[in-house]
């Protein structure tokens, strides 16, 4: 299941698991090192993004609920905040940590034992941020155009689902 998250259909190192059932023509070594050292480069800076974003994502959330803004759109952006760093996260281990072959196939396998998980929870989050990001806007476009009437229509009760 890992092919679909591991970019490129060439083998980088001795073994590669992705790989197995497809033998590719023969590469001249020069274009393979070059595609293998490209996949690492890859692999180490989207890591080094992801994880500078989850950072941020962790620091906006302990920080968001202390500001005194409109409550519904604390709310809103809190969730939104959760689906990203979930989205960041899974992608980490199924589609960035993968493509790192200089650190060997470990990482291959853990995220074929952990693609049956972080798969659905990266669509679910992707889904998820994608709607909130639609009632960020709603919510914002309420705000702007009646100024007078949007503390009578986003209430706290209404923007919370009902537990």
């Amino acid at each position: 299941m890992t092919e679909i998250f591991t970019p490129g259909p060439y083998e980088c190192g001795y073994h590669d698991p992705t790989t197995d059932y497809y033998r590719p023509p023969e590469v001249p070594s020069e274009k393979l090192d070059f595609y293998c050292a490209v996949r690492n480069i890859y692999g180490v800076l989207t890591t080094l993004i992801a994880s500078a974003g989850i950072l941020g994502n962790v620091v906006s959330l302990v920080i968001l609920p202390r500001t005194g803004g409109a409550r519904s759109a604390i709310i809103l952006l809190f969730g939104l905040g959760v689906y990203d760093t979930v989205f960041l996260f899974s992608g980490i281990f199924l589609r960035y940590l993968p493509s790192i072959s200089a650190a060997g196939h470990s990482a291959v396998l853990l995220a074929n034992a952990l693609s049956p998980i972080m798969f659905p929870a990266i669509q679910l989050s992707h889904f998820g941020a994608a709607y909130t990001t639609i009632a960020i806007s709603i919510e914002r476009c309420i705000a702007v155009t009646t100024p007078f009437k949007v503390f009578r229509w986003l209430t706290t009760k209404r923007v919370k689902a009902k537990k």
